[in-house]
């Protein structure tokens, strides 16, 4: 898995982009791609991601998005990390 951070996420439209650590092109996801669900706003969240080739060439696309919340900033977690 690769690894990267959330640049922004539209909650209303469904997707986002996911800037790579590794400096390439920002991948597309859709929510329905990411594993863990529970704590919005998810810009500057970090995620890892399988890196996929979006259709008909239109750039890289981000797949099996997991997004990792430091326990201080997850209201939800419980004193644990999510990811």
């Amino acid at each position: 898995m690769q690894t990267g951070k959330v640049k922004w996420f539209d909650v209303a439209k469904g997707y986002g982009f996911i800037i790579p650590d590794d400096g390439g092109r920002d991948l597309f996801f859709y929510h329905k791609d990411v594993a863990f669900k529970g704590v919005l706003p998810w810009t500057g969240v970090l995620a890892s991601y399988v890196k996929s080739e979006g259709p008909d060439g239109k750039g890289p696309r981000a797949l099996e998005v997991k997004l990792s919340v430091p326990a201080a900033e997850c209201p939800l977690c419980g004193g644990r990390r999510e990811g």
